[in-house]
Order: structure tokens, then sequence, then C-alpha cells
């Protein structure tokens, strides 16, 4: 199977207010990727993001996106008007996308949703379910794009162990029937999914990245790697070299 790229980036840099936030910044995306950028909070994670889907402007340097690339996105987080009464199957229907859903991957999506145990909180408000919940509910709507690239922005956050688990094991399921690449983003430096192809530290420049399959292999990273019961979780500590 061809693995052509998505998207690539090339000596990113980005200041506000005189203040840089990212420093000669070189990424490539492509279509098989599971890529997660840790780092501190402040490290820039979310502004690279945002730039990426474009909502930031004014950097230097060059973002190549393949023609007609086709984003999903969860933000970190959202604001909800809790006195707008919108049940979760009418959230989930406010994607634009929504209606350009390819036919042939109707019955991928259908299994990803019932993966993401949602069809029971159609018509429960949106403001009253819990944090995992929303996360899913926000999933979902993402995927109904049939997205190339799926981007999540501290996915993870709010959620326990266990809500955790159930989150990668359904990144890796929609990352392999929808074929579309994976780019995560995580202030918690310590959970890292072996399913990522590429680690990438970023406290605005790129500190240090590599394939986890080479990391894996190298004996010092190895020592850094403590491995759970659950085997495509590691836990990840970061030292400068």
């Amino acid at each position: 199977m061809s693995n052509y790229s998505l998207l690539s980036i090339k000596n990113l840099y980005f200041k506000q207010n005189k203040k840089t936030i990212l420093d000669n910044i070189n990424i490539n995306i492509s279509q098989n990727d599971f890529i997660t950028i840790i780092g501190p909070n402040g490290a820039g994670k979310s502004s690279l993001l945002k730039i990426i889907i474009g909502n930031y402007n004014g950097y230097d340097g060059i973002i190549w996106k393949k023609k007609h690339l086709s984003i999903g996105y969860v933000p970190q987080s959202i604001t909800i008007n809790k006195t707008l009464p919108m049940d979760v199957n009418s959230f989930i229907s406010l994607n634009r996308d929504y209606k350009n859903i390819l036919s042939t991957s109707q019955q991928v999506l259908l299994k990803i949703l019932d993966i993401l145990d949602i069809k029971h909180l159609e018509n429960e408000l949106i403001h009253e379910i819990s944090g995992g919940e929303l996360q899913r509910v926000l999933l979902a709507r993402a995927i109904l794009t049939n997205p190339e690239l799926l981007i999540l922005d501290e996915p993870n956050k709010g959620l326990d162990f266990s809500q955790q688990d159930i989150l990668y094991q359904i990144l890796e399921l929609i990352k392999q029937e929808m074929l579309c690449a994976v780019l995560m983003v995580s202030h918690d430096m310590k959970f890292v999914t072996i399913k990522s192809r590429h680690v990438i530290y970023l406290d605005k420049s790129i500190c240090c990245s590599g394939e986890i399959k080479d990391l894996l292999d190298n004996d010092h990273v190895k020592s850094l790697i403590r491995s759970k019961d659950i085997p495509y979780i590691g836990w990840y500590q970061h030292q400068h070299k």
C-alpha cells in the first residue's frame, strides 16, 4: 500500500506579541502515520495545530498540504451555551461536511460510531453529558468528515486511565479502518501510545523525535519505558541529549 505525503511543514516560525511560540519546525505527515507530539504547557503544541488547520496566520515558513486534504479536528475544549437546548444528535449533524461522506465509507463509519458507544446519547443535551462522553461525541463529529488526517488536541485531557485505554483503542481502529493519518498532541509527557509511529518532543522547537520502533530497539530508551499490561501503551520519560 502506498504511503504518500499528506502535509509537510518546513522551517516554520511563529511569534505572537513579539514572543517566539514556534521556532524552526519541520514535520512531514504521511498517509499511514500515527504521530504523537508531547511537551510541557506553553510549548506551542496547540498553536501548531491551529496553524495547520488555518486558524492562525502570520507565520514564516512553508506549509504544504495535499490537494483537497480532508482534515478532522478534535479541539482541546469547546464552549457550550447551556441555555441552548441542543441534543447530541443535533450537535453532530451541525458538521457541514456530514452530507459529503462517501457512500463507500458508510459501513466503516457506522462500525466506528458503534465502537464509540454514543447511540444512547443521541437525545441527551450536549451540555449535560460527561467529559469522557463529550470526547467521544467530538471524535464522532470529526470522523464524519471522512478525514485523511485526524488531528486531536489533548484528547486524553480529563480522562481516567481506563477511559484513555478506550480512547486509544478507538483511535487505532479509526486509523486502520479509515486509512487516515493521526496527529495527536498531549501535555502528558509520560503517556504515549506504542502505536504511534513517531513521537515528537516539542518545546517551541523540536527537541528530539523518533520512530517508536527504533526507540524500543534502543537499550537506553528502552530503560526509560516501563511496559504496562496494556500492550500498546508505554511510559515515556524525556531527557535532553
